[in-house]
């Protein structure tokens, strides 16, 4: 699964293993504006500097949770491979 959620880090509990996709303030605000989006969440720079910060917050939270991060410039194929192989990612 990917994404987010306000209540995040309460859910941790609920898988086996947990992964936090890293990804640079200027790639997250270029795949927020992209055209290809359909989700209007990024339309602005207002909105993509809102996201960058609340990003940061959350790798903040992952990294004092020892959290596993995964460079998200990876290929989704990369990625499952990853997650796949960790141990406790069967």
């Amino acid at each position: 699964m990917f994404g987010s959620s306000g209540n995040l880090f309460d859910m941790l509990k609920l898988f086996d293993k947990v992964f936090f996709l890293k990804i640079n303030p200027e790639l997250q605000k270029e795949r927020l504006a992209h055209e290809s989006r359909e989700n209007s969440m990024g339309n602005t720079e207002y909105q993509r500097e809102i996201a960058v910060e609340w990003g940061q917050g959350l790798e903040q939270k992952a990294k004092s949770l020892g959290i596993e991060f995964i460079d998200a410039t990876r290929s989704p194929k990369e990625i499952l491979k990853l997650i796949t192989f960790a141990p406790g990612g069967e």
